[in-house]
């Protein structure tokens, strides 16, 4: 759980900066299925 949260807040820096705008979707995917692993876990966001 703790890995997860911190895997996505290392995105959220990542997604900040100047990053090539595919990066950032691939990012963004991986945000999407932390969420999705997170609601099937039970953590409502």
């Amino acid at each position: 759980m703790q890995r997860i949260l911190s895997d996505l807040s290392e995105d959220v820096e990542l997604m900040s900066s100047d990053a090539m705008l595919s990066v950032k979707v691939e990012h963004l995917e991986r945000m999407l299925s932390y969420i999705h692993e997170l609601r099937a876990e039970g953590v409502v966001l």
